[in-house]
């Protein structure tokens, strides 16, 4: 087996290389789009307006891909959630996935948020009881965004389909998340 110029290393081949890139620009066009479902279903859900008043002001969120992969950044501030992007250092709360494959899954609707923690996917840096609150934010920004037969595969209890639900599943599919392309991410914490 050879190394690469005494790093005691082997080469990683082309292959992997443009897969890991396709993996990773996959996932940071995923995280803007749970982002915005996050930031649209907060304005109008009551139940997540609800669970969001218990966050204190300042409150930051952080999905991220151990080591150093894509992050996604949410802040309460002004009592509304504020999608911060995908750099930053400081959170109160991160939820750490331990591969891009195990956070991919996630996000594809391929794993369940309570399956991840079972099988030792993803960690949690922070209080646990706020990890609670952000698993039950995250289950309801997955119902909207959803279909039903998707849904029912990655959630414990789908909520009822009302009226009301599919109303904001609609402000979140057609309004919050184009929306999302022409407002300029917030940089500062």
């Amino acid at each position: 087996m050879s190394t690469v110029l005494g790093t005691g290393t082997l080469p990683v081949p082309l292959s992997v290389r443009s897969q890991r890139s396709v993996q990773d620009f996959m996932l940071r066009m995923l995280f803007w789009l749970v982002g915005q479902a996050f930031l649209a279903a907060a304005r109008w859900d009551k139940g997540l307006r609800r669970e969001l008043a218990g966050w204190e002001e300042g409150f930051v969120l952080r999905f991220m891909v151990a080591p150093v992969g894509p992050m996604l950044l949410l802040k309460k501030r002004q009592g509304r959630l504020r999608y911060q992007g995908g750099s930053g250092s400081q959170a109160d709360l991160t939820i750490c996935f331990k591969t891009l494959g195990a956070a991919l899954r996630l996000f594809t609707a391929r794993l369940s948020f309570s399956d991840a923690f079972a099988q030792h996917r993803v960690s949690v840096v922070g209080d646990v009881a706020r990890a609670m609150s952000v698993y039950r934010c995250f289950n309801q920004v997955q119902f909207y965004l959803l279909p039903g037969i998707m849904a029912r595969k990655v959630l414990k209890r789908k909520p009822p389909l009302t009226f009301g639900a599919l109303l904001i599943r609609c402000y979140v599919w057609f309004v919050g998340i184009p929306c999302g392309l022409f407002i300029p991410i917030r940089r500062r914490m």
